[in-house]
């Protein structure tokens, strides 16, 4: 869970077909990565990514 306002650095993303796996790369302290995975298919996070600008924006 992230907190309402949270602020991240982005530092890229992959995609991965075989799985619908999508990964963003993040930091939240300006030192650490930290990988978020998540899965583009209706059953798992594929509404969030489908409307992500409803979820994050950019800075």
């Amino acid at each position: 869970l992230h907190a309402v306002g949270e602020s991240w650095v982005f530092l890229g993303y992959s995609f991965l077909p075989y799985d619908d796996g999508m990964s963003f790369f993040v930091s939240f302290d300006g030192e650490q990565e930290w990988h978020i995975r998540l899965q583009w298919r209706p059953e798992e996070q594929g509404q969030l990514l489908d409307n992500l600008e409803q979820y994050i924006r950019a800075l």
